[in-house]
């Protein structure tokens, strides 16, 4: 008996110290990352320096999950549904002072953005002044607007006159210097951010070879996967460097038609494989390189979604293709809900939810005060009957409010008017447009 008490202990001990090996290695499997293969335009566009990487955001994840909620469950938790749901979306409005309508959406309903155009300044002061009181209208100063334009350069620029006048995508294609497309990006982004403005619906990531399609045929680096792909992964990093957050467009790919969806549905017979290999390539550079937010088009593929939906209505491409194939985690938003490709169903509350259940997580709705509220007014009536679940809804939000987070905009509140505007047209800016005109001379 007495050998016995001896022996228990000393095999307690042995398993102990045995158990603590184990936890160990299993610690050490854990912690070795996976080595992926990827391809040649994913390794080269990571292989970066430090200059390239983005100094205003954090896009580095936590090493061990946070204990409790999260700051943006915090937020969540403190916030109704009808703020939830302003956060969905992102309004336009004419003239160059605020509208009392859109005033109250943003006290009231705590929307999550706005889309600025021309129409709203005259030049950058009072872009600058639009922004500093779009902010002070924003009471909730920890989940700050997205404030957000159109500046491809070249054919499409929504910036004032005094801008750097960047040439058209085409154009640094044609150059196909990734570095110098690299600094346009920056130029941009330097001067977006320095009149307020934090979200850049740019770069167009369309491949087009088709010299009939006039809306894109200018605004696309090239006709290839790999031309756009290239140039479009490092204008999206130039853009980051300086805090602004790139939105490229329009997925899965406007490049092969001429149909405007501006005006009506676009519909692209080709197959699923033709997709993979040609259209998808410059996104999923794009997502592989860490790209938070895209905006969908409103295209439709036959060949690949039987139901005629457009993509932004589409489960298959917002759901299994951007999210499980790509691994997209960021925002999708959605082409301007006011085109006639988003017109598919009889009312717009089809339309409307169709499209946030199938996975869009934010509205543009850029010009009519009517549709802005009647989609307020669906998407909170849609959470109060199910039609719309709240987990949906949570998901959506916390996404925004994770990238509003990344990017920390409130920080532009302190933004000095006297400051910005040196670096709005500066000379430093002004050497990238004439280095690229010096390239293309000599192509000529």
């Amino acid at each position: 008996m007495k050998r016995l008490i001896i022996i228990l202990p000393l095999i307690m001990i042995i398993l102990t110290g045995c158990l603590g090996r184990i936890r160990e290695h299993n610690r050490q499997d854990t912690d070795i990352p996976p080595n992926d293969d990827k391809n040649a335009i994913e390794k080269d566009m990571k292989d970066l320096t430090e200059d390239d990487k983005n100094p205003r955001a954090n896009p580095q994840a936590p090493a061990q999950p946070p204990i409790g909620l999260t700051p943006e469950e915090k937020m969540l938790k403190d916030m109704t549904v009808r703020q939830k749901v302003g956060q969905i979306l992102m309004i336009g409005f004419e003239g160059d002072t605020i509208p009392d309508h859109v005033k109250e959406f943003i006290v009231q309903d705590k929307i999550g953005g706005i889309i600025l155009f021309k129409r709203n300044f005259k030049d950058f002061k009072g872009l600058f002044e639009l922004s500093k009181e779009l902010n002070e209208l924003n009471t909730r100063k920890d989940i700050p607007l997205f404030i957000a334009a159109d500046e491809e350069g070249g054919t499409v620029s929504r910036l004032p006159d005094g801008k750097t006048k960047i040439p058209d995508a085409r154009l640094l294609g044609r150059i196909d210097d990734v570095d110098l497309t690299y600094r346009t990006g920056q130029v941009i982004g330097r001067e977006l951010r320095a009149g307020g403005i934090n979200m850049d619906f740019a770069p167009v990531l369309d491949i087009v070879d088709n010299p009939d399609n006039k809306l894109l045929i200018r605004r696309a680096y090239g006709a290839t996967a790999d031309v756009v792909s290239r140039h479009g992964i490092r204008f999206i990093q130039g853009i980051h460097s300086e805090g602004v957050i790139a939105c490229p467009k329009h997925f899965p790919g406007h490049g092969g038609t001429a149909v405007d969806s501006h005006g009506m549905l676009p519909k692209i017979d080709i197959s699923l494989e033709t997709l993979q290999s040609r259209e998808l390539v410059p996104f999923k550079a794009a997502i592989s390189n860490g790209v938070d937010a895209i905006m969908v088009g409103h295209l439709a593929f036959p060949n690949i979604d039987p139901s005629g939906l457009p993509a932004t209505m589409s489960r298959v491409f917002l759901q299994d293709i951007l999210r499980d194939q790509l691994g997209f985690e960021g925002l999708a938003i959605s082409d301007d809900a006011e085109m006639y490709g988003f017109k598919i169903h009889p009312t717009l509350k089809e339309d409307i939810i169709t499209s946030f259940n199938a996975g869009v997580d934010m509205f543009v709705i850029g010009h009519t005060y009517d549709i802005q509220k009647d989609v307020i007014d669906i998407l909170t009536e849609g959470v109060a009957t199910g039609e719309i679940s709240m987990d949906r809804l949570d998901q959506s939000v916390l996404r925004i409010l994770r990238i509003k987070n990344k990017y920390n905009l409130a920080q532009w509140r302190d933004a000095i008017y006297e400051e910005n505007k040196d670096l709005f047209g500066s000379t430093e800016n002004q050497r990238v447009v004439d280095e690229i005109n010096q390239r293309l001379e000599k192509l000529e």
